[in-house]
């Protein structure tokens, strides 16, 4: 029986199939998947493709548009995301099929990266993705840092509270804008989304400031975001927004677990896979976000 891939109309009744397909098939908290179906799944940005049998969904994805930073350059791209089939039809290569109208599709509106994170990077890497990062826990233990030189905030969605999106997008695009590596544009709309889903998750956003300058947004250090595993259920320091190199701002993430009880001592990198139509050599700095 040929399967019948199409995008899926989110207005429509199909959309309970969708959610059912992706309940089934993820562990996700009720909270997370509430969080995703409303902020995520329904914004403009999103597409969702499904594979259908005589009207029954069997396997569905996410596409997510994203704007990515490379060299002080804006680039047009793209996050798969929730690949999930139906228990009884796995293994039947259903999945190539919408994978290759997902591919088909960024290629016609001119998306040159599209990225996703691989529970198995063996399946993508026969459909032309190739691995970028690999999965690794980088440990914190052994890491100084000087916490009398920082003082340290938790960002909030209360804006009385913490009144912060524009300057953490300022801050965070001046500094990762112009690195030798492609990352998430990150937009004011994109750390409220994130502020969001980590009081969902019981995670974070801090805000590392130099004790001993002014006030305002020259005396960020850095940005820490804190997320929460799917596979074990713990919090761990999943990104680190810095001009500093990689070693120089292991210290911040440091900072944070020291002050902060309940999160790991280990910065948790999940693994990368892209796929270039540029075939243009990148480095990637891209985490977890949606």
């Amino acid at each position: 029986m040929n399967l019948d891939v199409r995008f899926v109309n989110k207005e429509s009744e199909e959309m309970w199939q969708v959610r059912e397909l992706y309940d089934s098939s993820f562990d996700d908290t009720i909270e997370y998947t509430e969080f995703f179906f409303k902020n995520i799944v329904h914004d403009r940005e999103t597409e969702i493709i499904g594979g259908f049998m005589e009207d029954k969904l069997i396997s569905v994805l996410f596409l997510r548009k994203k704007k990515l930073l490379s060299g002080g350059q804006r680039v047009n791209g793209c996050m798969i995301y929730g690949v999930a089939t139906a228990e009884e039809y796995r293994g039947k290569g259903y999945m190539s099929e919408l994978m290759e109208c997902a591919l088909s599709y960024c290629g016609s509106i001119n998306i040159p990266f599209i990225y996703l994170i691989p529970v198995n990077p063996k399946i993508y890497s026969n459909m032309g993705f190739v691995l970028a990062r690999e999965e690794k826990k980088v440990p914190l233990m052994d890491i100084e840092v000087n916490e009398e030189e920082y003082i340290v905030e938790k960002a909030y969605l209360d804006e009385e509270i913490s009144p912060y999106n524009e300057t953490l997008s300022f801050f965070s695009i001046m500094v990762e804008g112009w690195k030798n590596c492609i990352t998430t544009e990150k937009n004011e709309h994109y750390f409220m989304r994130r502020i969001e889903q980590a009081e969902v998750e019981n995670a974070g956003i801090y805000i590392v400031r130099g004790k001993n300058i002014s006030d305002g947004m020259e005396d960020i250090e850095a940005i820490v975001v804190a997320s929460t595993s799917e596979e074990d259920g713990m919090t761990y320091i999943s990104d680190i927004i810095c001009a500093d190199e990689w070693e120089e701002s292991l210290k911040y993430a440091k900072l944070i677990v020291d002050k902060e009880a309940g999160i790991m001592p280990f910065i948790n990198l999940k693994p990368i896979m892209i796929y270039n139509w540029t075939g243009t050599e990148t480095s990637i700095k891209l985490n977890d976000e949606v």
